[in-house]
């Protein structure tokens, strides 16, 4: 991939660095986490060899990090607890359901990946903060926590 994706990426993480928290600790971690995941991508894409970088590329590049946004400010406006596994699940068949619909000529691309980015900022919020309506932790601390 091009280093201008890159480069993007590192823009994203100082987004996440410099978003405030209003001094919630959730948010704070939320947003380490996400910076640290777009440094650590950017350091990969530098480390390839190869120079190029297609399309598809970096509307998948530009999708994750509209959806890590989106899970940032839904984790903002509806803090735990929160019903984030059955948001997933209806986030989940609205894709489905809009994906169908267009494969039928009665949806767009547009409305599909417009789903697809708010079932991905589920996927990520469930990752990060996890469900504390069903009793469910933070998968990443969960998995940073392991020996």
């Amino acid at each position: 991939m091009a280093n201008t994706d890159a480069d993007w990426l590192d823009k994203a993480a100082s987004y996440f660095e410099k978003h405030p928290t209003d001094g919630e600790d959730m948010a704070f971690w939320a947003n380490v986490a996400n910076a640290e995941r777009c440094r650590t991508i950017a350091a990969r894409l530098r480390a390839e060899e190869a120079d190029t970088c297609s399309a598809g590329d970096e509307a998948v590049m530009e999708l994750f990090v509209a959806a890590m946004a989106e899970a940032d400010k839904a984790m903002r406006k509806f803090p735990q607890p929160n019903y984030v596994i059955s948001k997933v699940a209806e986030e989940a068949g609205e894709v489905v359901k809009a994906a169908i619909h267009c494969a039928e000529g009665r949806d767009t691309p547009e409305h599909v990946a417009e789903e697809i980015r708010q079932a991905m900022a589920m996927l990520i919020r469930l990752y990060v903060e996890g469900d504390q309506v069903h009793g469910l932790p933070s998968i990443y601390s969960s998995i940073e926590a392991q020996p």
